[in-house]
């Protein structure tokens, strides 16, 4: 058979690392948007356009803060999962969709274990131990 050679393993994560890049920029501008038009069809229903916080007017300093602006109430369906049933899984994963585009507002993927601090907490413990031996000799 006259296949290719295999993709070095740098030039994999490199290829891996942009891919990432791009489909979280995607993924963050679609969601973004998706919460723009669920925000904008609660503000329909209210009666009102949606506004930029930025364009937001000045005005909003002699409003009562103790109100709660209504506006800014959507409706929205959460959902999460565990990789395992039960407690003892360490990996998850949830979703937020708009009640009425049905399309996804938020997302996330959680862990219970954090590799940065298990090297951290690694490296700490050796450091430790190199000052014991230094302070002992």
């Amino acid at each position: 058979m006259d296949l290719p050679p295999p993709v070095a393993k740098n030039s994999y994560i490199k290829i891996d690392k942009s891919l990432e890049e791009a489909t979280c920029t995607v993924q963050q501008q679609s969601m973004n948007e998706a919460a723009k038009l669920e925000y904008s069809l609660a503000t329909a229903r209210e009666g009102r356009e949606y506004v930029e916080d930025d364009e937001e007017e000045e005005d909003d300093d002699e409003e009562d803060q103790g109100e709660e602006d209504p506006i800014r109430n959507i409706d929205v369906s959460s959902d999460g999962t565990w990789m395992t049933r039960g407690h003892s899984s360490n990996v998850g994963a949830a979703s937020t969709i708009g009640c009425k585009t049905g399309k996804v507002i938020g997302c996330g993927a959680r862990s219970k274990i954090c590799k940065s601090c298990e090297v951290w907490e690694k490296e700490d413990k050796n450091i430790q131990e190199i000052q014991e031996v230094g302070s002992t000799a």
